[in-house]
Order: C-alpha cells, then structure tokens, then sequence
C-alpha cells in the first residue's frame, strides 16, 4: 500500500475504503470476492456545502472564517442594507446584522445572526480554542469580543 492507503494503481479493498473514506467502485479482480475501489482525491474548488443568503444581505458580506474545528461558519457584514432607513418611525435606530453562524456538518444551517444598529464589521475571527467565542473589528474603530466567558477565564 502507499500513503494513501491503496496499492501502486490508487486501489483500495473495501474495508480500507469504508474506514477511511474512499469512495469505492463495484469492480471485482479476476473473480475475487473482494470488491476494489479507486481513492477520490478532493478537486480544487470543489463544492461542498452551499445555502442562499437573503439578496440584500450577501452583498454585504466582508469576510467569511471557519471555526478551529471546521464545524461552524462565521460571517461578517460589513454593508448595511440600503433600503432601510437609519431610524424607524419611532426614532428607534434600525438594526442590521453584523454577523451570523451556520453549522457545516450535514448542509449549511443557519443557527444564529447578531444585530447591532451602528457596526459594520471589517473582519471577524473565531477564537483559536473551539468554544471560545469570536471578536471582530469594525469600521468605526471598534473591537468587540463575544464569547460565553471571558477569555481570560479559560486561561487562569
């Protein structure tokens, strides 16, 4: 077998496929009961999860990272919709989403979206621990944290 699992040909048996997933083929050799699969290497650009934005939103979106773990997605908006006013009728300021979290494993889903009246986010990063949280920067200047403890918690 070579690196990948497979002999010289990128040919794999089946209990080799299944474990460490390979897509296997239902070719036979010469009779034997063993079926032979062929390594399906990931192509450049390939898609592999996809969901719509809302039009008016993915124009603003300025920055796109993905947790430490890989399994969540975090999205910044640095554009805020221009078909809305900057105050409601009630004076109240109208708010925008500043960033939203979809879950990769099985489909993009969306699990939650952050809304703040007056931040355009230039960058947003996860924390580089999985749980931990994300900061972002924002157009105006600032840096806001968000996490379920503070940062310092986790190290003390």
């Amino acid at each position: 077998p070579n690196s990948d699992g497979g002999d010289e040909n990128g040919e794999v048996d089946d209990d080799t496929a299944n474990a460490s997933g390979y897509q296997t083929h239902g070719a036979t050799n010469n009779g034997n009961k063993r079926r032979r699969g062929r390594y399906q290497r990931p192509r450049l650009g390939q898609l592999l999860e996809a969901c719509p934005l809302e039009e008016k939103k993915a124009s603003g979106v300025t920055c796109v990272k993905f947790s430490p773990c890989a399994n969540y997605c975090l999205l910044g908006y640095g554009v805020r919709e221009s078909s809305l006013s900057p105050d409601d009728d009630d004076g109240a300021p109208t708010l925008h989403p500043a960033t939203a979290l979809y879950r990769v494993q099985g489909g993009l889903t969306h699990v939650s979206s952050m809304l703040s009246a007056d931040d355009d986010v230039n960058i947003a990063r996860f924390h580089p621990d999985s749980g931990h949280g994300f900061v972002y920067g924002t157009k105006q200047g600032r840096v806001r944290i968000l996490s379920p403890r503070p940062w310092n918690y986790y190290h003390t």
